[in-house]
């Protein structure tokens, strides 16, 4: 999410509604979607992020035997 003119984000959990104009964010992992609501005085904006894991994540499964352990280490993972 970018914006030219600085705005308030809030995220679940956070406290802190810091005036940006573009930031990163590390959040934990959930099966749930992560809700962003990014506003100024005159906009307001909500972004739903689905949960999911990525291409090399399921990649794993294709150099099976060999895959199946960078799978299952990849399972605790909280950045898959």
């Amino acid at each position: 999410m970018f914006t030219n003119i600085p705005a308030k984000i809030t995220l679940p959990a956070s406290t802190s509604n810091v005036e940006v104009t573009s930031s990163d964010f590390a959040v934990k992992r959930s099966k749930s979607p992560l809700t962003i609501t990014a506003y100024n005085d005159t906009v307001s904006k909500i972004v739903s992020i689905k949960p999911g894991n990525s291409f090399a994540f399921w990649f794993n499964l294709y150099n099976l035997p060999y895959g199946l352990i960078g799978f299952l280490v990849d399972w605790k993972n909280p950045k898959r």
